[in-house]
């Protein structure tokens, strides 16, 4: 892991990016988050990520799923992460059981099941009203309240 290089994510999406599906995916053993999206070279619109596993964060892991827009070039908006497990499964890791990060425009977070815990009600908060992120019928085997929507 270099300073100067991309996240070590499992899977990185730098824009370009409009009509994705990932279905039925597992994730697992990933560095830095399960999926890093960033818009630095072009758009990432409607991608959708279900029905899929995430597990095994290691002790490097920030969050589970980072998908940000902010100081980035370009626009990720219309993004779904529904019906998919997420066990980081590591209590050694940075934010051992972190949630997504939803900071594209127009997210939707449904249906999860997270195993660790998940977002305080307040950063789901700023989540929805900075972004328009949308979290429901999530549920949180370790604690968290985000339930905008």
């Amino acid at each position: 892991q270099d300073a100067g290089s991309a996240h070590p994510d499992c899977l990185q999406i730098y824009g370009g990016v409009d009509g994705v599906t990932i279905r039925g995916a597992s994730f697992h053993d990933c560095e830095d988050s399960f999926i890093g999206a960033y818009p630095d070279f072009g758009d990432i619109r409607n991608v959708v990520v279900e029905s899929s596993t995430f597990r095994n964060i290691t002790d490097h892991t920030y969050w589970l799923s980072q998908w940000g827009q902010e100081g980035h070039s370009y626009r990720c908006d219309g993004i779904a992460i529904r019906g998919n497990t997420f066990d980081p499964n590591n209590p050694s890791g940075l934010e051992p059981y972190s949630p997504l990060r939803t900071e594209c425009w127009n997210m939707v977070v449904e249906g999860n099941t997270f195993l660790g815990s998940g977002p305080g009600q307040s950063v789901c908060n700023n989540w929805h009203q900075a972004w328009n992120a949308v979290w429901r019928d999530n549920t949180f085997k370790r604690g968290g309240a985000c339930s905008t929507g």
